[in-house]
């Protein structure tokens, strides 16, 4: 009830700024002495979906029926408001009760609204470089400096962890069993993005536009990070330099050293600053995956090397159901495996659904 009560009050003000700060109290019960730092989690995530919940809520209904009958009515509630930062204020046990206050923040991410960045494990494919022909030839040079630039600036991001750097294209279609009859994957290994990855591959053109006084060269530079779930974060970047009145449109007339590498700060001036952005946006943005089953063991290949600690609490994330609360029970480098918090839900109802993390400022311990 008190999360209904939450929903309900405060949605008008989660609408009416960027953010909204509350407080908000979870509980669980501690079934033993080994469930300690279980129960202690359950609260902590049961305060974090409330106070997601504080935010507004998305309700709806499906009722099924048979010959005038209902033979089942069910509820899908999905908060609308995303967790932006937590800080624990209090954490009591009472006998078997465990009970987490939180300060929360809720709201749209803005730029200061990171509260923690996750690493991004990043596989490097080939650019789509396209120069106009009627581009100066040195244009040409230029952009493969540019996409070389943009690797090493993406490699040196204390975010990032380069897994490799492909000189084969990015397959967009099929599925991993399929390099089973490709040649280049038998001979050369696989070129699918791994799970839990990023895919990077950027694409730079390059062409002329004719000016009142002469004519101008325009780069447009498309900057992607793809999860291997097709999630994606993009960054645009253009410019339009004029070209020295001496040389007009379609001309041959070489350019001297300084005015290329005039030409070239000019039409790369901010794109530095570009990626980085871009790259702050992906390691803000929530761990994503899809849970697999096996065993009756819940999993998801990301972990550690992802960003993930002890303290993560997985929300489902499919559009046709209830959110719904896992726990992290253990994690190694590239796994982890999961737990309901709810413990009436079975952990078939999780197979195959897509779940994002939110990381709690407790350890997990």
């Amino acid at each position: 009830m008190m999360r209904l009560i939450l929903a309900l009050m405060l949605p008008a003000m989660a609408m009416a700024a960027p953010s909204v700060m509350v407080d908000v109290t979870g509980s669980a019960i501690q079934s033993g002495a080994e469930d300690a730092g279980s129960a202690r989690r359950r609260a902590l995530a049961d305060a974090v979906y409330a106070a997601a919940l504080a935010g507004g809520a998305e309700v709806s209904g499906h009722t099924a029926m048979s010959k005038s009958v209902i033979t089942s009515d069910v509820a899908i509630v999905r908060p609308v408001g995303r967790v932006l930062g937590l800080k624990i204020l209090s954490e009591t046990q009472t006998g078997d009760e465990w009970r987490v206050t939180i300060r929360a923040k809720i709201g749209v991410a803005q730029a200061d609204g990171c509260l923690a960045r996750q690493t991004l494990l990043v596989t490097a494919y080939p650019a789509e470089i396209r120069v106009a022909p009627q581009a100066p030839a040195w244009t040409e040079q230029m952009a493969q400096s540019l996409v070389n630039d943009l690797l090493e600036q993406l490699s040196e991001n204390p975010q990032v962890r380069l897994q490799r750097v492909s000189d084969r294209a990015m397959p967009v279609s099929g599925s991993a069993a399929e390099d089973a009859f490709d040649y280049a994957a038998l001979t050369r290994g696989s070129n699918r993005l791994g799970e839990g990855e990023y895919a990077y591959a950027p694409t730079l053109r390059i062409g002329m536009e004719p000016t009142a006084t002469g004519s101008a060269i325009r780069m447009e530079i498309r900057l992607d990070l793809v999860g291997h779930l097709g999630n994606r974060i993009t960054a645009n970047f253009a410019r339009d330099v004029a070209l020295p009145s001496n040389v007009v449109f379609g001309s041959l007339t070489p350019l001297v050293t300084k005015d290329r590498l005039h030409l070239t700060a000019k039409l790369t001036k901010g794109l530095k600053a570009q990626m980085e952005d871009l790259l702050t946006r992906a390691s803000c943005a929530p761990v994503v995956a899809r849970l697999a089953l096996s065993g009756g063991v819940i999993t998801v290949p990301v972990g550690r090397a992802n960003g993930l600690t002890a303290g993560s609490i997985a929300f489902t994330a499919d559009a046709d159901a209830s959110t719904q609360l896992l726990e992290v029970v253990d994690l190694s480098n590239r796994s982890a495996r999961l737990r309901p918090l709810d413990p009436t839900l079975s952990p078939r109802s999780f197979a195959g659904r897509p779940v994002r993390f939110v990381q709690t400022d407790g350890n997990g311990s």
